[in-house]
């Protein structure tokens, strides 16, 4: 009982120092003297979710509940480990029996609400989302998450409350001005959109994503200059962000720069050489610039990936017979 106790002493320090394999290694020790310790399997299983080992994981947690703890926390991580796994009907089980347990665990909802976000049921992750807000009103997370499902059903004044809400609650809230930058595009307020993802580069300003879209807002109001900025810069931090190629393709053929769009596009071609619209855009190019066999090549290989780009407008102006 004494040597137990000495080895929940040391898993207590590697837990400190975040020592997951010695943890894991210490608590196997103690499960082969005694089989059925609770702490060494809560442990044990805690260690493995922290190093995404969830097979692992929900294994031993399984094994935490069938010695009938009841602490909720078994039923919650093993829940958090399937939902990892994209198991989520099965995670849905044990995220309820901890609701069961403890109905005010705010997590718990917000996981509920992540997992019918994910399986596209919006009404129900919005439910859930609500509840957790109900539960601790100034939860930053919980008003994000369901900021970006209102977003997601286009309900976008909706979406730009619960951003807000969000920021007013944190102030580094990067995730929310991303989205209001995404909502206000959507919107066509092109000036609050770039307002919002500048706001969100500063906050990450190694985050690709952030300088491509404010790049795309640029794009949209002729300000190729600046989206030029963007694009590349969103390159020197991805190179392999395979949409800003495509993007940087349409601002040099909106200049009437034909022959670099096309190495644009081309660069799409290497990341993705099943891309439909990239073999359409160089078919574009070279009608352009009156090349009509490069062009047939190039329209002929785009018709053939995706026969639905003759229902685009610009195919039926310029390529419909």
């Amino acid at each position: 009982m004494k040597n137990i106790e000495n080895l929940l002493s040391q898993i207590e320090i590697n837990i400190k120092n975040r020592n997951y394999t010695k943890i894991i290694t210490i608590s196997n020790k103690i499960l082969s003297i005694e089989s059925n310790n609770k702490k060494a399997y809560y442990y044990k299983a805690s260690a493995e979710y922290n190093l995404m080992q969830y097979k692992e994981a929900i294994e031993d947690y399984s094994k935490l509940i069938n010695l009938k703890s009841k602490d909720y926390r078994a039923y919650y991580f093993r829940g958090a480990s399937k939902y990892n796994l994209q198991q989520y009907e099965e995670a849905v089980k044990d995220f309820k029996k901890v609701l069961k347990l403890d109905s005010n665990c705010k997590e718990a909802y917000i996981y509920m609400g992540n997992i019918y976000d994910a399986l596209k049921k919006y009404q129900n992750s919005i439910k859930y989302y609500t509840k957790a807000i109900e539960i601790d009103p100034k939860y930053a997370g919980a008003y994000y998450s369901r900021g970006k499902v209102y977003s997601i059903i286009k309900k976008y004044k909706d979406s730009i409350k619960d951003y807000n809400k969000a920021i007013e609650l944190n102030p580094n809230e990067y995730y929310a001005y991303f989205g209001l930058g995404s909502n206000e595009m959507s919107l066509k307020n092109y000036k609050e959109a770039i307002k919002n993802y500048t706001k969100a580069i500063k906050l990450k300003p190694d985050n690709a994503s952030s300088y491509y879209n404010r790049g795309c807002v640029y794009n949209k109001i002729k300000q190729y200059k600046k989206a030029l900025k963007d694009f590349y810069k969103t390159i020197e931090l991805n190179p392999n962000h395979i949409k800003v190629y495509g993007s940087i393709g349409n601002v040099n053929f909106s200049l009437n720069k034909y022959e670099e769009a096309i190495k644009n596009y081309n660069n799409v071609l290497k990341l993705n050489p099943h891309d439909a619209n990239a073999y359409f855009s160089i078919a574009a190019c070279y009608k352009k610039l009156n090349q009509t066999k490069k062009m047939n090549i190039n329209l002929k290989k785009a018709l053939q990936l995706d026969p639905e780009i003759k229902n685009k407008d610009y195919y039926k102006e310029n390529f419909a017979k």
